[in-house]
C-alpha cells in the first residue's frame, strides 16, 4: 500500500484516509522507504520547503527507490519562498507534481530529476536541473532580462521525451548559455517562447522530431505555430487544428 501526506502540521498515521501531514514529512518519508510499494502520495494542497526539497539523505533512501507521486495531476504544488534547491546527490523522481519557484531551480553535482507529467514553473530564470522528464511542461513564467535563460539538460545520457519547453520572459538570449536545450536529447518536444529566443536558442543536445516556435529553427522539424491555447498565461495544450497533433513518433 502506498504512503499518503497532506499538506499543513498536524498527526496523521499515513494511510489514505488518515495521511501524515507536511509536518511529518520526515516520518513519511521514512513510512515509503519502507513500504513495498515505494509510492509517497500527495493530497491536494500546498507545500512549502523552506529551501530544500527532498533527497536520499532525509530517510535513507540512498537506491533511490520512491517515487514522489500527487493524488490528482498537478493538484499537489511545492513552492517556497525563494529558489527550491536540491541537496547531495540523489535521484528522484516525481510523478504528476507541480512545481513552483518563486526563483530558480538549482542543483548539486550529481543530483538527477526524474519527471513524468510534471509541471515545473520558475518565476525567474533557468531551470538548471539535470532532467530525465516525461509528458511534462517544463516553463520559465516570468522573469528578469538575464542574459542566462532555460536550460533543460545538462549531460549527455539525459532525455526529455512528450515535453513541452516554455519561456515566457519575452527576451531575447544572446548568451552562450541561455541554450533551451544543451546536452543530452528531446524527443517529441517542442520549444515554445511567447517572445524571441532566436539567438543561440540550442546548444549541444540532440533533436529528434520536436518543433519550435520563436526560437530558432535549428534541428527543429516542425516551426510553424503550435497553436496552443493560451500560452501568455500558462495554457499550452494544443488547439484542435494544431500542427502538432498525431505528430509524434515511436
Amino acid at each position: 500500500m502506498a504512503i499518503y501526506i497532506q499538506s499543513g502540521s498536524g498527526t496523521g498515521t499515513g494511510t489514505e484516509s488518515d495521511p501524515y501531514f507536511f509536518s511529518q514529512y520526515s516520518t513519511a518519508f521514512a513510512s515509503a522507504v519502507a513500504d513495498s510499494s515505494k509510492l509517497l502520495i500527495y493530497k491536494d494542497g500546498t507545500y512549502t520547503w523552506t529551501n530544500t526539497i527532498a533527497s536520499d539523505s532525509n530517510a535513507g533512501d540512498t537506491a533511490n527507490q520512491i517515487t514522489h507521486k500527487a493524488e490528482n495531476l498537478h493538484q499537489a504544488i511545492f513552492t517556497n519562498s525563494s529558489r527550491l534547491t536540491i541537496s547531495g546527490s540523489p535521484t528522484l523522481k516525481w510523478d504528476s507534481i507541480k512545481f513552483e519557484s518563486k526563483d530558480h531551480f538549482t542543483y548539486t553535482a550529481g543530483s538527477h530529476m526524474i519527471l513524468n507529467q510534471c509541471h515545473v514553473v520558475s518565476q525567474k530564470y533557468g531551470n538548471y536541473l539535470s532532467y530525465t522528464a516525461t509528458n511534462s511542461v517544463l516553463e520559465i513564467e516570468s522573469g528578469q532580462t538575464s542574459t542566462t535563460a532555460m536550460r533543460i539538460v545538462e549531460t549527455s545520457s539525459n532525455t526529455i521525451t512528450n515535453c513541452t519547453c516554455a519561456d515566457r520572459n519575452n527576451y531575447s538570449s544572446s548568451s552562450a548559455s541561455g541554450y533551451f536545450l544543451n546536452g543530452g536529447t528531446a524527443k517529441n518536444c517542442l520549444f515554445y517562447a511567447t517572445g524571441s529566443r532566436t539567438a543561440n536558442p540550442f546548444g549541444s543536445g540532440t533533436m529528434t522530431n520536436c518543433a519550435s516556435f520563436n526560437v530558432g529553427t535549428s534541428g527543429s522539424t516542425i516551426t510553424a505555430d503550435p497553436l496552443l491555447v493560451d500560452p501568455a498565461n500558462g495554457d499550452f495544450r494544443l488547439r484542435p487544428s494544431s500542427p502538432l497533433i498525431n505528430k509524434g513518433v515511436a
